[in-house]
């Protein structure tokens, strides 16, 4: 009996030497993702069943990590193209509208045009926006206030909001300072704004706006009032083109990059974002770290 269970022991020491270049491998398979294609399976030095698979494997991440490469670039480069041209075609439009004695038909026309190239315009520089977070992975990090920045996100929407009489209610106070990219996180406020903005439920609606410190984090929460999001669709609302309101984005000018572009730059600071929507309210939680990034 000593020794079948001597056996077994060795057995089992054995067998877990042997696994464990496989767990191994297996290990990193399912760490590399999209954002670390750029690591690779370390290759034993002997030339076994094993090291012919890390070669193999890491093959196919070299062939992935290629094709991303060039996508991303291939979408910067398009987007930097047709930016001039889109440009030069609404100057043109909008010297046409001021024609003197343009029929009113003809004018009606020439506002559509202008309207869809202006969508376009927004669309591009989106993509553009885009691709060039996706293919950075510096930022320029100074030390801000979060608070201010808000402020003066608030008073370039002061007009607007006027105009849509919907009213702004802010909580945040003390020291709200962190590690950042200005104008990255501007770009992040903005979006958010954008979205509570358009999607707001009425003219004279509201627009929540709180930051508190969370365990090491400055955590950023922007509700607005507006129809309940499906829970089938808060999973896909940071997805690229991904609209709620399909019908009626063209409407409210979305492109459909908005939160997506959001996500990217929390990620880039190393922070989290969520989305959540019930009774009559729609809230955006950013989480964004106190310290260094």
């Amino acid at each position: 009996a000593v020794c079948t269970l001597l056996i077994v022991l060795v057995s089992y020491q054995l067998a877990g030497r042997i696994m464990q270049p496989v767990v191994s491998i297996n290990r990193l398979v399912r760490e590399i993702r999209e954002k670390s294609l750029d690591r690779r399976i370390p290759v034993g030095e002997n030339r076994d069943e094993l090291a012919t698979l890390a070669i193999s494997l890491n093959q196919m991440f070299d062939r992935l990590q290629y094709s991303f490469a060039r996508q991303k670039e291939f979408v910067g480069n398009a987007s930097h193209e047709l930016k001039s041209p889109i440009t030069l075609l609404l100057l043109a439009q909008e010297e046409l509208l001021l024609t003197p004695g343009l029929a009113e038909g003809m004018r009606k026309d020439l506002q559509r045009q202008l309207d869809t190239m202006r969508r376009m315009n927004k669309l591009i520089r989106n993509l553009l926006d885009l691709s060039r977070l996706e293919q950075q992975e510096s930022l320029h990090l100074e030390t801000l206030d979060l608070a201010g920045l808000i402020t003066m996100v608030l008073e370039d929407y002061r007009e607007m909001l006027a105009a849509t009489q919907i009213k702004v209610s802010t909580d945040f106070s003390g020291n709200l300072s962190l590690q950042g990219d200005p104008e990255k996180l501007q770009r992040l406020l903005i979006n958010l704004m954008d979205n509570a903005i358009r999607y707001n439920k009425r003219r004279d609606g509201l627009i929540k706006i709180a930051v508190h410190h969370a365990n090491g984090f400055l955590c950023l929460k922007l509700a607005n009032a507006g129809q309940v999001i499906p829970p089938e669709d808060l999973e896909r609302v940071f997805d690229q083109f991904y609209r709620v309101e399909k019908s009626r984005s063209a409407g409210h000018g979305g492109s459909g990059l908005g939160l997506t572009i959001a996500r990217k730059i929390v990620e880039l600071h190393n922070g989290t974002i969520s989305i959540s929507s019930k009774d009559g309210w729609t809230e955006v939680a950013v989480m964004l770290p106190e310290g260094d990034v």
